[in-house]
């Protein structure tokens, strides 16, 4: 199996990676129906290689923009999978607005009792050192 998927269409892209025990993400641009019903499917196939042990969802999402409503769909049913696959911890590298507010949403659905604020990271490398100490807090 791949450890990096990607796919885009004229209005935005995303990547899926693996790197340890973390699944990246990168997105850009705006993702639709199609786009984002296309990652779910890649997002599950990755899921599958990470279940096994717990896990950690990271969303590079510095250049996204947002979710048509469409695409929120597809993102709720996909988070509410990892949820159900072992992840155990989320960070997010955001600056919209609206996309921050849509990822807060979609969490607090299924039971993130912290606000994405405290979850929230400037830049990747930052991101991946809270998840990673998070993770390895879990082993102790």
């Amino acid at each position: 199996m791949p450890n990096t998927y990607t796919d885009r269409d004229k209005y935005g892209k995303y990547s899926i990676e693996i790197e340890n025990r973390i699944l990246m993400v990168t997105v850009s641009g705006a993702l639709g129906k199609g786009l984002t019903n296309k990652y779910t499917q890649n997002l599950y196939a990755a899921v599958e290689q990470l279940e096994d042990k717990p896990w950690a969802y990271l969303a590079n999402a510095l250049q996204f923009e947002a979710l048509t409503n469409d695409g929120l769909n597809y993102l709720t049913e996909s988070f509410q999978y990892c949820m159900q696959h072992n992840c155990v911890a989320d960070a997010y590298c955001m600056t919209s607005s609206l996309a921050i507010n849509q990822a807060d949403r979609i969490r607090r659905q299924f039971g993130a009792k912290d606000d994405i604020q405290q979850r929230l990271f400037s830049e990747v490398n930052s991101a991946k050192v809270f998840l990673n100490q998070y993770l390895e807090q879990l082993k102790k």
